[in-house]
């Protein structure tokens, strides 16, 4: 096992691409809390679904007495502005995403009234980053107190023929201090398929901690696009693009989902069953492993306490 190393994303400082890979080969059984079928007729060869993400970060790394974070950003390597908002931006109408999905729009929002986030390029360091913003950090999903909760989409339908998908870190931003790296953790399928006519969803969640059997930081519910063979479990890429090595406190998928039948969907990734899918994405919808009704089989990698660190294992 080797490593590279490469600066692809920068926060506060440049950061160091990491990522472990291994394949999820414990059989699980698919949910059905979409309330969309299983298996349903395919709409024709199509470029990948978008990639759906809820997630959770925490304020524990921040320093004591800090201020309150006025915008979360996460940066993505290289001009993926088309992958997140199609051609209309700004506004970035693909992620209308209200208050369960971003903790800086006020309770008061919904469908009707989102809040988008600003997603810009900066040609110079190469990085899109998407902004969440705003002048108070609510408690948006209130039984979870700690946990602030982001929606993403990405990578949508036609729009994209990247083989690999996005790669992104984040941070949180202060008035008047450093901004403060957070965990993100990357899911890859790129076995080189760009079209197919049966795609499907292996919902993964990975949650980490900054140290070994640390508290959790963070956690991740990502919808990943892939094309099943037979009922083997697809072999995805975990990466850590910060400079923190990251510990898994948990992990564990449900493979063969359905992906959207709408064909809007494949031009619109915040179309409705995109949005139904990112609603179930959360400690209600798809407890983790180890909670009450979780769907998920624990995963073999990331396996419980394995580290991600700052380097790629190839």
């Amino acid at each position: 096992m080797r490593f590279l190393i490469s600066t692809l994303c920068t926060t506060a400082a440049i950061a160091v691409l990491a990522a472990c890979s291994g394949n999820m080969a414990t059989p699980a059984t698919p949910s059905t809390g979409y309330g969309v079928p299983l298996h349903v007729a395919p709409l024709g060869t199509t470029g990948r679904p978008a990639e759906i993400y809820n997630y959770f970060q925490t304020t524990a790394s921040l320093p004591p007495s800090h201020p309150t974070p006025n915008d979360f950003e996460v940066n993505f390597s290289g001009n993926e502005i088309g992958e997140i908002c199609g051609t209309g931006n700004p506004p970035c109408l693909q992620q209308p995403l209200y208050g369960v999905y971003n903790p800086f729009c006020p309770p008061s929002s919904g469908p009707s009234n989102p809040c988008y986030p600003t997603v810009t390029y900066s040609p110079g360091p190469n990085i899109t980053t998407v902004e969440y913003a705003g002048p108070t950090l609510y408690q948006n999903v209130p039984s979870q107190p700690g946990d602030y909760h982001f929606g993403l989409f990405a990578g949508f339908g036609n729009s994209q023929q990247q083989q690999d998908r996005l790669y992104g870190c984040g941070y949180w931003t202060l008035a008047n201090a450093p901004s403060v790296q957070q965990p993100f953790v990357n899911v890859n399928w790129s076995p080189g398929v760009l079209k197919s006519k049966n795609w499907a969803y292996a919902e993964v969640y990975v949650s980490v901690a900054l140290k070994p059997k640390g508290t959790t930081a963070a956690g991740f519910w990502t919808e990943i696009a892939y094309v099943p063979k037979g009922g083997a479990q697809p072999t995805l890429t975990f990466s850590n693009n910060g400079t923190q090595t990251l510990y898994v406190t948990s992990s564990g998928i449900v493979p063969d989902q359905t992906v959207p039948t709408d064909p809007s969907c494949r031009t619109n990734a915040a179309c409705a069953e995109d949005m139904t899918i990112l609603a179930n994405l959360n400690f209600g919808g798809s407890p983790p492993p180890g909670f009450t009704g979780s769907p998920f089989s624990t995963s073999t990698a990331p396996g419980a306490w394995r580290s991600m660190p700052t380097a790629r294992y190839t």
